[in-house]
């Protein structure tokens, strides 16, 4: 059954662009630690903005959107935000993944599942404030490298 749950999935992954609305999600509820197995409180992410990703290494969408977030976080209004990207996969998978793709993200591993937080198409991304609200969020693949992102970006840090 989880089999049959899992191809379901990656074909609406595949077939996602965007998604209009894209479901709430309790963050701070998640249970989160490093590739190296260290837990990390989300108490401890708040303070700096966040833009939160959640995603898979098995996500062709999720997987092409990464160059051009990369290049936004290094950018004048992407370098004052905490860049973190959440998988719920083995972290033997996770660890694969980021020696062979030297990302600069924050990379995270869920114990939650993402289905029980109601995640079900991927990517899901979500903009905090540095008080750890969520002002913006959108499912599916993004152009990052579009203007809106960057000034969406310089416009929270300004408000800190």
């Amino acid at each position: 059954m989880r089999l049959v749950i899992f191809f379901v999935l990656v074909m609406v992954c595949m077939s996602c662009d965007t998604l209009e609305n894209p479901p709430e999600v309790a963050w701070q509820t998640l249970s989160l630690q490093t590739l190296e197995g260290k837990p990390v409180s989300t108490d401890g992410l708040t303070g700096t903005p966040i833009l939160l990703n959640f995603w898979a290494t098995w996500c062709k969408p999720c997987l092409e959107e990464l160059p051009a977030m990369e290049k936004l976080m290094k950018t004048d209004a992407g370098k004052h935000v905490n860049f973190i990207l959440v998988s719920e996969e083995s972290l033997p998978t996770l660890q694969e993944f980021t020696q062979k793709n030297p990302y600069s993200f924050t990379f995270l591993q869920s114990k939650t599942s993402l289905q029980e937080l109601g995640l079900i198409l991927l990517p899901q991304s979500y903009l905090l404030d540095a008080d750890g609200k969520v002002i913006w969020q959108e499912g599916g693949t993004i152009n990052w490298d579009k203007k809106e992102h960057r000034e969406r970006l310089k416009g929270l840090t300004l408000m800190n």
